[in-house]
């Protein structure tokens, strides 16, 4: 189960991978050999909010079926409920339009069986690599914190466990390139792409662009990077048209035509980093904005009251606009925002990006060798 937590680190970039209108059905058949007559089973995917129920069946002569539509292969739950507790669970590997089965046992050694199931095979073995990979880690945290051991002894034991973090990724890498163009490539490359080496990565990428275009993790990382790469330093800014607090239009355009320096900021009031880098910016503007520093604030809020009430308990007196669409935001899809505060600055003398991702005091010393 610990596993589904992994998927809050793709959900994020792949808002759209699941937009199919009537994806194939899969049917998960299954047995619990200590479970009751009418004890309840779910089937779950993991959303922000934790585990969300997708459908329930109840326990008969010790069987159960449950019923999915996924557009693309994707980790789900399976637990069974006796008196309003689990008494059994487990993630698995669904594919879309597979009939899969799981049989909960009474074993200690093989708990759980998923028979004839090549991805769920492979999602095994990583699983326990891990594991074990994390028990080494686990052991050696300890003496890192051992105050008895010298300063190079507990750099060592800092580069032994980055070692083998590093060792855990190239694990994955490998997994990843060799099962290409199984869906479950697709799904481990959302999953951990962050952490692989951009040599990894990019020879991952290359191989399902030849092998597996259609995968919607590939082609919604593949977007991603694309964004990424139009949005980059150097590159001119992309339009931003939103309605202010007032209902009027603010387009991004406006703002650098009529600026020197423009800050754009990604926030939302639900975001406390937000929130604490906010006296920063305060002051920011505050000697500046003579200069001709304007601030462009895109609210990934929605809701309406929550955005304006933010704005003036915190005094934040500059330009504000928002679709109130959340992180479904086109302007936050068009810039690749994947966490806030986000910012990044245009020079309005040549409409393009000249820094990003800047907080504190290195957004100050950049606004400031800007105006010298």
């Amino acid at each position: 189960m610990k596993h589904l937590i992994l998927l809050l680190t793709f959900l994020q970039c792949c808002l759209t991978v699941f937009a199919q209108k009537e994806p194939p059905l899969s049917t998960i058949s299954g047995t619990c050999n200590y479970a009751k007559d009418g004890d309840s089973v779910f089937l779950a995917s993991l959303s922000r909010g934790g585990l969300m129920p997708i459908d329930t069946a109840f326990i008969k002569n010790g069987k159960f079926t449950l019923q999915d539509r996924t557009g693309a292969t994707t980790l789900r739950a399976v637990l069974v409920i006796e008196n309003s507790m689990p008494i059994t669970a487990t993630d698995f590997v669904l594919e879309s339009g597979v009939n899969l089965v799981i049989n909960f046992n009474n074993s200690e050694t093989n708990p759980v069986e998923i028979p004839n199931s090549k991805v769920n095979d492979i999602w095994t073995n990583l699983s326990r690599f891990e594991q074990s990979q994390n028990s080494k880690i686990e052991a050696l945290w300890p003496l890192i914190a051992d105050s008895t051991k010298s300063i190079d002894e507990r750099l060592k034991i800092k580069q032994m466990i980055d070692s083998i973090s590093v060792s855990t990724y190239s694990h994955y890498a490998k997994a990843i390139y060799d099962n290409i163009p199984l869906g479950i490539s697709g799904m481990l490359l959302g999953i951990h792409y962050q952490s692989l080496s951009k040599e990894d990565l990019d020879k991952i990428m290359d191989q399902m662009k030849k092998k597996s275009p259609n995968d919607p993790y590939y082609q919604s990382l593949a977007e991603k990077f694309k964004v990424e790469a139009e949005t980059a330093v150097g590159q001119p800014f992309k339009e931003i048209a939103l309605i202010d607090v007032n209902g009027s239009m603010k387009r991004l355009s406006s703002i650098v035509k009529e600026s020197k320096l423009v800050l754009v900021d990604f926030w939302a009031s639900w975001c406390a980093p937000c929130i604490a880098e906010m006296p920063n910016i305060r002051k920011i503007y505050a000697r500046y904005h003579a200069k001709g520093l304007q601030i462009y604030g895109v609210s990934l809020d929605e809701n309406q009251l929550s955005w304006q009430s933010a704005i003036q308990r915190y005094a934040l007196n500059w330009i504000h606009v928002s679709d109130l669409k959340g992180w479904q935001s086109k302007a936050a899809q068009d810039y690749s925002i994947q966490s806030i505060p986000s910012m990044l600055l245009i020079d309005s003398s040549t409409g393009k990006i000249i820094a990003k991702n800047l907080r504190g005091q290195e957004l100050e010393n950049k606004i400031a060798e800007f105006f010298k």
